[in-house]
């Protein structure tokens, strides 16, 4: 008797010997692998955006941020070789940023390189002192001047900015941060004057000075509170005097100013530095400003 289709007797299926199906097997095995794929892909798509949101030149500005504060502090002492070799193993970066740095620092009169591409920090000369004191104290009363004559309410609202951020540094007695809103707050008023040779002349004798008025400051935080209070008052003096147009103030108080950094300063160098032998005079008497093209800016 012919068994129908339907009663026929199923093959038996082959046993598993070891887990599960081939198809169970696939099955299984695929999560985790498009886990692992799904992580990476995630990783190295943050690290694509971490590296589009890091700005460009990060080490060079962290290092040339690192070595300005050890000299000003000078802890990196005047005229001290600067190893660029030694400076990548330190930082634990690449020459170029380094060398980047190295040469930012230069512009500012902080560094000095050499033609054989060796350099050293500037050296601080105490018998150039009176000079520097001397071309600060006759562009400080010219920017002035001219800021008072040329202004406008833009060039306000900058130099209001850098006076605020000054008050704030002294009065969280941040040396590094008074030093660089100072900087600010009087480049501001240069580049109301609307003179271009003058500010940057202006500029390079505050960058040059910066070692200087670090010690300044230091000095009058330990010493003299008060007399970093003073200073507040005579910005703010200064900043009126050029809001209101007034020239002949402006100068004035400009050169109260430079006077009574002069003085701090020689008072400083009296207790501090048995170097200092000699005395910080006035060369220029208020009289010598020469007189400038009274060009006003449009307001």
């Amino acid at each position: 008797m012919k068994t129908k289709p339907s009663e026929r007797t199923a093959s038996p299926l082959p046993q598993q010997k070891n887990g599960p199906s081939r198809a169970g097997r696939t099955g299984d095995s695929r999560k985790p692998i498009d886990r692992q794929r799904t992580v990476k892909a995630a990783a190295k798509t943050a690290h694509r955006e971490a590296n589009a949101r890091k700005p460009r030149g990060t080490g060079a500005a962290f290092v040339y941020e690192r070595l300005r504060d050890e000299i000003l502090r000078l802890d990196l002492e005047p005229g001290s070789p600067l190893d660029e070799v030694g400076l990548s193993k330190r930082f634990r970066l690449s020459r170029s940023p380094v060398r980047e740095a190295i040469i930012r620092l230069a512009g500012e009169g902080l560094v000095t390189v050499f033609p054989n591409r060796s350099s050293m920090v500037a050296p601080l000369d105490l018998r150039l002192i009176p000079a520097h004191l001397d071309a600060l104290e006759v562009m400080q009363r010219l920017t002035t001047r001219l800021a008072a004559q040329n202004r406008t309410e833009r060039d306000i609202e900058r130099i209001e900015a850098g006076e605020a951020a000054f008050a704030e540094a002294v009065n969280s007695r941040l040396l590094l941060e008074m030093i660089n809103a100072n900087h600010d707050y009087h480049m501001a008023i240069a580049e109301a004057g609307a003179n271009p040779y003058f500010t940057s002349l202006y500029g390079r004798i505050l960058d040059e000075g910066k070692r200087m008025l670090h010690m300044h400051f230091s000095f009058a935080a330990e010493s003299r509170v008060r007399g970093l209070q003073t200073l507040m008052s005579e910005h703010a003096a200064i900043t009126q005097a050029i809001k209101n147009r007034d020239l002949d103030l402006a100068e004035e108080l400009a050169y109260l100013h430079s006077v009574e950094f002069r003085k701090r300063f020689t008072s400083y160098l009296e207790q501090n530095s048995a170097a200092a032998e000699f005395r910080l005079q006035q060369r220029f008497p208020r009289t010598d400003l020469p007189e400038v093209e009274r060009t006003r800016k449009p307001a």
